[in-house]
C-alpha cells in the first residue's frame, strides 16, 4: 500500500495538475474503506455522487478509484429550483383552475338562459291556452246534446287543452323548486272541492277510454291549504292513471282527516303497478322506467317528484304504498291554521 500511496500525487503534486484543480480522487479498499484520497476535497459534497469509477489492474481488482467534480455537479435541491418548480406548479394549476371556472361557468350561464327561455315560454302559452279552454268550454255549452260528432270534438279539444295546461304548470313549478322559491299560499276551503274539480276534469278523458272514478269523501270540514299545489298533486297522479293504468277500469279517490292536524288523500288504480326496482327512483326528477307499461307513453319524468315537493312544502309527504295490484299513492299535507301566516 505504501509503495502505492507512493506512486500517487500528493496534495502539492495536486494544486498543479490541471484536472485536479477543481476535482478530487479517492481511492477504496475492497471493503469500501478510503485508502488515500487528493484534490479539492473541501468543495466536495458529503453524499455526493462520483462523476465516474475505475476499477484497479489485478492483484487489485476489487480496489476502484472515485473521481469527483462539483463544477459538473448539477446543484441538487438548491432553493431556486425549488423555487421555480413551485411557481411553475402554481401557476399551471392556476390555469388549469380558471380555465375549469370559466368553462363552467359559461355552462351555467347557458342553462339558466335556456331555463328563463323555457319559462317564458312557458308562461306566454298560458294565455292563449286559457282562450282555447274558455271557448271550447263556452262551444260545449251550446251544442246541443244529440250532435255527437261535434260534442267528441270539443271533448278533445278539452282534454289536450287540459294536458298542456298540466304540462305547463308542471314545468313552472319545477323551475321554481330548483330556485327554491315553491311557495304555499294557503286559504281557507273544503279540501274536497279541490278533489272534485279535479276528478271533474278528468272524468271525459277517463270515459273515453273505459275508466271511471269512484270518490269517497271523508273530509268535509274546512281547512287551511293551498288550493292550486292541491289541484296539481291530484293532476299529476290521475294523469299517471290515466297513462299508465288504462285498462284497469276503476281509479278510486279517497280522502280522510286526523283530526285538526293533517289531511290523507290517497289514489289507486288496479293497472299493472310498478316495479319493485323502479318504486325507489319514481320520485327522481326525469326518472322514467323503461318498460312494456311505459314505452311508447310520452311523458317529462318530473310529476311526482313536483307532487311530492309541493306535499312537503304542506308539511307532508307523498309516498308509494305497498299493494298486492296496481298502485297505491298517499298524499298528507299539513292542515293546521296557524301556519297561515308563516308561508304565505
Amino acid at each position: 500500500m505504501s509503495d502505492l500511496i507512493n506512486m500517487l500525487p500528493d496534495e502539492a503534486e495536486s494544486q498543479s495538475i490541471d484536472q485536479l484543480k477543481n476535482a478530487a480522487i479517492r481511492m477504496l479498499n475492497s471493503q469500501r474503506e478510503i485508502v488515500y484520497e487528493w484534490g479539492q476535497l473541501s468543495q466536495i459534497a458529503k453524499n455526493a455522487e462520483p462523476l465516474q469509477t475505475l476499477s484497479l489492474s489485478h492483484p487489485l481488482a476489487s480496489w476502484h478509484l472515485e473521481y469527483y467534480s462539483p463544477a459538473l455537479q448539477s446543484p441538487s435541491n438548491s432553493w431556486l429550483e425549488t423555487y421555480s418548480t413551485v411557481m411553475l406548479t402554481f401557476l399551471g394549476l392556476s390555469l388549469l383552475a380558471w380555465m375549469l371556472y370559466r368553462e363552467q361557468t359559461q355552462a351555467a350561464r347557458i342553462a339558466e338562459q335556456r331555463v328563463n327561455f323555457v319559462n317564458q315560454v312557458s308562461h306566454e302559452l298560458k294565455t292563449p291556452l286559457t282562450n282555447v279552454r274558455m271557448y271550447a268550454e263556452m262551444l260545449d255549452n251550446q251544442v246541443d246534446e244529440s250532435e255527437v260528432k261535434q260534442k267528441r270534438y270539443l271533448d278533445v279539444i278539452n282534454n289536450e287543452s287540459q294536458r298542456l295546461s298540466r304540462l305547463i304548470d308542471n314545468v313552472l313549478s319545477f323551475s321554481r323548486i330548483g330556485r327554491s322559491n315553491n311557495k304555499i299560499c294557503r286559504q281557507q276551503d273544503r279540501i274536497c272541492h279541490t278533489i272534485e274539480k279535479v276528478i271533474g276534469n278528468f272524468e271525459p278523458a277517463f270515459k273515453q277510454k273505459a275508466m271511471s272514478i269512484q270518490f269517497d269523501n271523508r273530509c268535509d270540514s274546512t281547512a287551511y291549504f293551498d288550493p292550486n299545489a292541491v289541484e296539481q298533486i291530484l293532476n299529476n297522479l290521475l294523469s299517471n292513471c290515466e297513462k299508465y293504468a288504462a285498462d284497469s277500469g276503476q281509479v278510486q279517490v279517497s280522502c280522510w282527516e286526523d283530526g285538526k292536524h293533517f289531511c290523507f288523500i290517497r289514489v289507486e288504480d288496479d293497472g299493472p303497478g310498478i316495479d319493485k326496482n323502479a318504486a325507489a327512483k319514481i320520485f327522481t326528477p326525469f326518472y322514467r322506467a323503461s318498460n312494456k307499461l311505459t314505452d311508447g307513453v310520452s311523458g317529462t319524468g318530473i310529476g311526482l317528484s313536483i307532487a311530492r315537493e309541493l306535499a312537503r312544502a304542506h308539511s307532508g309527504d307523498l309516498v308509494l304504498e305497498s299493494t298486492q295490484r296496481g298502485a297505491s299513492f298517499l298524499v298528507s299535507i299539513s292542515i293546521k291554521e296557524n301556519e297561515l301566516e308563516g308561508e304565505e
